[in-house]
């Protein structure tokens, strides 16, 4: 069983990057690191309950700091929905242009800000994911990682029921680090 539920969600996962890319699909192409979690953070998605997911009408994935990953969630939020919710995409720079969402995107370049971004949403039901090391075991419930030239990622099981949300099993065996 828990080869056939993983080869869906692996063959799930390929499916949808390879017919939401971006780029001309006439050349042949090597995937950017900010392509792969673009695809990750939208399939992420699938694999969450929030707590009120019936009381919007949107689904808002914020990305804070430099990043180039909204490029092609852009583009998966014009061909895509999340559970019938259209995608909205936004970019904030300051703490103080942090308003609720769906999910939080910590960029690199922002990961300075941390504490402050999560004393902030404390009470809010947000997954936070980032991509520098050591930020999961700070709070984040997601973390992308570089393991061999490959884009992997690390989940703290703590921090999304903290947050209110729960995550499937499924995403759980996929991860390459459960805290």
């Amino acid at each position: 069983m828990f080869i056939r539920s993983t080869g869906i969600v692996l063959i799930s996962f390929f499916l949808l990057f390879t017919t939401m890319n971006a780029k001309d699909n006439s050349e042949k192409e090597n995937f950017l690191p900010e392509d792969i979690k673009s695809v990750f953070i939208y399939n992420f998605t699938r694999f969450f309950d929030w707590p009120d997911e019936q009381s919007d009408q949107t689904f808002t994935i914020t990305i804070f700091g430099k990043s180039k990953i909204s490029k092609l969630l852009r583009v998966i939020a014009e061909k895509r929905k999340v559970k019938r919710k259209q995608i909205i995409i936004k970019n904030i720079f300051s703490i103080k242009e942090l308003k609720s969402c769906n999910i939080l995107f910590v960029s690199a370049s922002a990961s300075k800000h941390i504490k402050a971004i999560l004393k902030k949403i404390n009470e809010w039901p947000v997954l936070v994911i980032g991509e520098k090391k050591g930020l999961l075991r700070m709070g984040l419930g997601i973390n992308f990682v570089d393991m061999d030239g490959r884009i992997r990622f690390e989940i703290n099981k703590t921090n999304i029921n903290r947050a209110g949300l729960k995550v499937s099993s499924q995403l759980l065996k996929l991860a390459v680090v459960v805290i």
